[in-house]
């Protein structure tokens, strides 16, 4: 990548995460955010009486998403509360080592299920069935899963290495934990466990994070201003 570009190139950023790794690795560019939009389906979407307490994570099996943290964190709490819920591991599979070591770690673990190459109606039945979105990722500039956990108004929780990290407010909108911090996250879940009941709030101001940022029409307005505003320059 150039270390600068001329004033007529334009940089989009999916999110804030995004533009501070540009700056990181030395590429200061002038950049805009442009969030993705996602479609709406949250009616379309069979509620549940009663979830079940269950913790998704739905990505890839590669050693970004962190998969390991989500398994220490789970080790790591009481046994007691690590046998009220359960938790499901989701997604195709990038790296065979990764899938391999969450394989082993849910044969260990009763309370745990391992699906791979999922279909779109397998995850959406997941969410549906799911308490929370766990998205634990070391790397993510906007995980699709927390994206349509927020807009399906589920409990969300993901790291601070997250595009998410910069739009939901931790512990008012969704949860967010320090990166690679398996205690923290720890935590936090256990936090949830015991004041899911009470978190209808939480879910609310989690799917008007959605309204604000990821919807369709946010994204369709946000494109043709940012095409005017570029036209406009060339007049």
């Amino acid at each position: 990548m150039p270390s600068r570009l001329d004033d007529n190139v334009k940089v989009l950023c999916a999110s804030e995460y995004v533009q501070n790794m540009l700056s990181q690795f030395g590429y200061p560019y002038k950049s805009e955010l442009l969030s993705v939009g996602i479609e709406d389906y949250a009616s379309k979407v069979d509620t549940l009486d009663r979830e079940r307490l269950q913790f998704a994570m739905i990505g890839s099996y590669e050693f970004r998403q962190g998969h390991d943290v989500l398994m220490r964190a789970i080790e790591s709490m009481p046994s007691g509360y690590r046998q009220k819920a359960m938790f499901i591991f989701a997604g195709n599979v990038n790296d065979q080592k990764v899938y391999d070591t969450v394989l082993a770690f849910c044969n260990q673990n009763s309370n745990t299920t391992i699906l791979q190459d999922v279909s779109r109606d397998e995850i959406i039945k997941i969410y549906k069935e799911s308490m929370c979105v766990v998205a634990p990722s070391r790397d993510d500039s906007g995980p699709m899963a927390i994206m349509e956990g927020l807009m399906l108004s589920k409990i969300c929780l993901c790291s601070s290495k997250t595009g998410m990290a910069s739009v939901i407010e931790d512990g008012i909108s969704g949860f967010v934990f320090k990166n690679e911090d398996h205690v923290e996250l720890s935590r936090k879940m256990i936090k949830i466990i015991d004041q899911h009941d009470q978190l209808g709030e939480l879910r609310s101001k989690g799917r008007k994070v959605y309204e604000d940022y990821f919807t369709m029409d946010k994204f369709k307005k946000n494109i043709e201003r940012i095409v005017d505003e570029n036209i406009s320059l060339l007049r």
